[in-house]
């Protein structure tokens, strides 16, 4: 259904359209997140084609036409965490598109299933304090509240997910 890959510089257009989609859409919702933020002065595109650069840029194509219906970033290192210990991938700006059902469950597995490989032990992220609706979707996928963040106008919860290394599957 669904293909992953690193993403490449020609990838991002696609990216920030599904952005500044959601950005909207936080707007029409009331969602406080991105769009109360100045989420693109804080975000610019370079700062998106220096991570796609540095391999740390990820997404997820359609697999029936290849169109890119979600993205993110893994970072191995990120101050907002106080501490940086067990090894593990930090995602940032992860964003579907809204017409994909099921697109940000199956990027986010795909993360953690990369994190496995690349010998970490949890996937971790952050989501606005006041943003109920998201808050209750990363706890229904696994991420456990693991405190809090400043980061200039935005507010942030701490959460994780502890990663279950996969079963030997050998005789």
């Amino acid at each position: 259904m669904y293909r992953f890959a690193q993403g490449t510089l020609a990838d991002l257009p696609r990216f920030y359209q599904l952005i500044s989609a959601r950005i909207a859409w936080m707007d029409q919702m009331g969602i406080r997140q991105w769009n109360t933020t100045d989420y693109w002065s804080v975000y610019p595109e370079p700062h998106y084609e220096a991570l796609t650069e540095r391999g740390e840029f990820y997404i997820l194509r359609r697999a029936q036409d290849g169109l890119l219906v979600a993205g993110a970033a893994l970072y191995e290192q990120d101050p907002r965490w106080p501490d940086c210990t067990p090894p593990a991938f930090y995602v940032h700006h992860l964003t579907t598109d809204r017409a994909a059902a099921g697109a940000g469950r199956e990027l986010l597995r795909r993360c953690e299933d990369l994190a496995r490989r690349r010998g970490k032990v949890c996937l971790r992220l952050d989501c606005a304090v006041d943003n109920a609706p998201l808050n209750r979707y990363y706890e229904e996928q696994g991420y456990l509240f693991a405190g809090t963040c400043i980061d200039g106008a935005y507010s942030g919860n701490l959460r994780q997910k502890l990663l279950v290394p996969p079963e030997d599957t050998a005789p």
